[in-house]
């Protein structure tokens, strides 16, 4: 069974959040934008993902820990802010691990961080969907 877990949820009704430290998903937003994408962008195995997977975003593949990095560019209302999706083996199958740091507009980066957390969920039906079709091994 594929289970989708996704920090996001805390962000649902979040009023003031605190960037400098580590989301639920253990991402370091105390490094900032810059750096934050920097360190992800320079380690080895990260690369540019498909322009589909990015979307609106900018984005940065990060194949050794199974992620991708998306990015809000300077005209995004959330602006600047960073979003991990990790895919990792969890209790009963693979999980989908999700967090972010926002540095602008508060209000904003909610509403991207739930925009993403409706993207997981979709992303899991279409997955177990897809699961139901394929023929048992």
């Amino acid at each position: 069974m594929i289970s989708l877990i996704v920090a996001a949820s805390a962000f649902a009704g979040i009023t003031a959040y605190n960037p400098s430290v580590q989301t639920q998903s253990g991402l370091d937003c105390s490094r900032g934008f810059v750096g934050l994408l920097d360190s992800v962008y320079y380690r080895q195995g990260s690369e540019k993902p498909p322009k589909l997977a990015a979307g609106q975003y900018g984005a940065i593949y990060a194949r050794p820990e199974h992620a991708l990095y998306s990015y809000t560019r300077p005209t995004d209302a959330a602006y600047p802010a960073v979003v991990r999706q990790r895919i990792r083996e969890g209790e009963g199958g693979m999980v989908i691990d999700m967090g972010g740091c926002g540095w602008g507009d508060q209000q904003a980066f909610a509403r991207m961080m739930r925009d993403f957390t409706r993207r997981n969920v979709q992303l899991r039906k279409d997955i177990e969907a897809r699961r139901k079709t394929l023929p048992a091994r």
